[in-house]
């Protein structure tokens, strides 16, 4: 009889591993809303996590955020990091917050059914380019790239601009 019984649980456990161990996970496609707002340059991203380059990950208020439309580019982001130079060290103000006209976006297609947009702001003398990965479930990472300050990343969702 136990025999039988071990026999048994040797049959089932391959389609159990086989079974279990499959993702459940199913491709999502970019909704037509929010690969329109990419397109279109009109989205906004809520930043919720930060990643300094030499400091430990936070959790974001609401109110962090990117837009982009009409023309227009607006960060309202914090900056925790290193600067490399004494000018604009002491500021009261964020590197990250600004509003400007005078800017690029660069779209292509990236791996794994996602976006990849290059972001230059013309006439802000301390950012060099943000790089934003948005994948289909609207999720996304921002990564930032200064002239005289330490890089800094964000993680958050995008969503179709108002």
């Amino acid at each position: 009889m136990k025999q039988i019984t071990f026999s048994r649980i040797f049959l089932f456990l391959p389609f159990l591993l086989l079974f279990g161990c499959s993702s459940g996970k199913q491709a999502v496609a970019f909704t037509k809303e929010l690969e329109d707002a990419i397109t279109t340059d009109n989205w906004v991203f809520f930043a919720q996590q930060s990643n300094p380059q030499f400091n430990n990950n936070r959790s974001l208020d609401a109110g962090y955020e990117v837009r982009c439309g009409k023309g227009k580019l607006q960060s309202y982001l914090p900056y925790y990091g290193r600067s490399y130079s004494g000018t604009g060290a002491y500021a009261n103000q964020s590197p990250l917050d600004f509003k400007t006209d005078a800017f690029t976006v660069t779209k292509e297609r990236g791996r794994r059914n996602s976006w990849v947009l290059v972001i230059r702001p013309e006439g802000v003398s301390d950012i060099r380019e943000y790089r934003m990965t948005v994948f289909s479930n609207g999720s996304a990472t921002l990564d930032i790239q200064m002239n005289t300050r330490s890089p800094m990343n964000f993680t958050g969702r995008l969503e179709v601009g108002r």
